[in-house]
């Protein structure tokens, strides 16, 4: 053996075990999360065209909350890990991240409420529904700030290795959103208002049993270390908020596009988009959990030292990935038509939403390639890279596109870019992701 031979460290053989322990449970969590929104999109889609057509025109506003609370979540994720990795006896900082959460989102639901008539005419919302779309935007805006604090404590206990308790925070939430929407509308008529009451219900119900939980695990004792310095939080919260953030509004600029590409094709298209994405973000969770779980695996790794891990957690999450999105995607397609019914009730809408599912569904082995590195660069010192993934996939896939089908006047058109996209930009992202952990690992050590 020579010298070079004897001094490279060791890679644990373990590290697929610490990755499914961490997004078995984080998945669970997700999918419940995103299976609510899936449940809830069809409860809408069942209440008339109309409850889903608003809900629909929301998802580019509703992605720019997603972005802040993504980036304040995943934040509270990273420094919960790489303090636990370091000396796991001085508590994450949740109170100062839960008053910094609470005082962006209150400011942003202002402003939301301010210029919402703007939206509605920006977005080209009928005259018959802009009154409906500006009170729900302004209602759900508001719930939202109470949903937040929810996010700081699922991050924060996530990132500690308590990927059960965050789930079952999540699970909670999900539940109680989908209960919320149906009691509310089922006996009290309130139809697509049922979504901001369930919303605010059910984060006011979970926000006490995080607190409990993070009582419990003595994140929130009185005495022993105390939280890490303000700086250092600031820090984090740059460097790992802002580009997680930008990542996230670019994703609702991709949305945006979509919908300004699909209105040319009337409300059908619009709404039947609106009823696939809710079955494609759902299929997502299991590349956002094991991106997730890869991260907090790196970020420990890299608070005690063991830079030579980055690279091979990445090899196991990628492996992973590609294996379970080969069965989602054939599963999708072979299913298409059956989800588009169950989503909407209108023939109109749910062909289209069928139609969307199976030209696009065979590309989400690369799409939940895509999603799945994303999460760890941004989480990894690494969310200069995502960002530009996004924005070369918004310019390239979506405006250009979104171009082209609007000049063919064919919607199958832009299908086929997302497609084709989604396979060129995940081989890309590999490469890059691959490369720059090497780097990564090469520099510290």
């Amino acid at each position: 053996m020579t010298d070079v031979q004897a001094e490279r460290p060791a890679i644990p053989g373990d590290l697929g075990v610490r990755v499914r322990r961490l997004a078995v449970p984080i998945s669970l969590g997700v999918v419940t999360g995103l299976g609510a929104q899936f449940a809830i999109s069809a409860l809408l889609g069942n209440m008339g065209g109309a409850a889903l057509y608003v809900r629909a025109l929301f998802i580019p506003i509703a992605f720019v909350f997603l972005a802040l609370e993504e980036g304040i979540e995943i934040s509270s994720q990273v420094i919960a890990a790489r303090q636990k990795g370091a000396d796991a006896e001085r508590r994450p900082p949740v109170v100062r991240l839960g008053a910094f959460a609470l005082g962006c989102f209150l400011v942003l639901a202002v402003v939301v409420a301010v210029l919402a008539p703007q939206m509605a005419r920006t977005l080209d919302v009928s005259a018959e529904h802009t009154d409906t779309f500006v009170l729900f935007a302004r209602l759900v805006v508001a719930a939202y700030a109470l949903a937040v604090l929810n996010s700081v404590v699922a991050g924060t206990l996530r990132g500690w290795g308590l990927a059960r308790s965050a789930s079952a925070i999540t699970i909670t939430v999900a539940v109680t959103q989908v209960l919320g929407v149906w009691l509310l509308d089922e006996f009290g008529g309130l139809g697509v208002y049922a979504v901001p009451w369930s919303i605010a219900i059910s984060s006011v119900i979970t926000l006490a049993a995080g607190l409990f939980l993070l009582v419990r695990t003595g994140m929130l004792r009185d005495r022993g270390p105390v939280a890490e310095p303000r700086a250092q939080t600031l820090q984090v919260l740059a460097a790992v908020g802002i580009p997680v953030s930008i990542a996230y509004l670019l994703i609702s600029a991709m949305n945006y596009t979509s919908l300004w590409v699909l209105s040319g094709f009337g409300k059908d298209a619009v709404a039947g988009y609106g009823a696939a994405q809710a079955v494609q973000v759902l299929c997502l969770a299991p590349a956002i959990a094991l991106g997730s779980a890869a991260a907090i695996t790196m970020n420990q790794s890299l608070g005690a030292g063991e830079t030579h891990l980055l690279r091979p957690v990445v090899l196991v999450g990628v492996r992973y990935a590609l294996a379970v999105y080969a069965v989602i995607g054939i599963a999708v397609f072979a299913l298409a038509g059956p989800l588009g019914d169950f989503m909407s009730g209108d023939d109109g809408t749910a062909d289209f939403a069928s139609s969307y599912l199976s030209a696009v569904s065979l590309s989400w082995v690369a799409f939940g390639l895509i999603t799945m590195l994303n999460m760890t660069l941004q989480q990894v010192r690494s969310g200069q890279f995502a960002i530009a993934t996004d924005l070369a996939y918004l310019l390239a896939v979506n405006v250009g596109g979104g171009l082209i089908a609007r000049a063919m006047d064919e919607p199958k058109a832009y299908f086929a870019a997302l497609a084709i996209g989604n396979f060129v930009i995940g081989g890309m992202l590999l490469a890059v992701a691959w490369r720059r952990y090497g780097r990564l690992a090469e520099a510290a050590a």
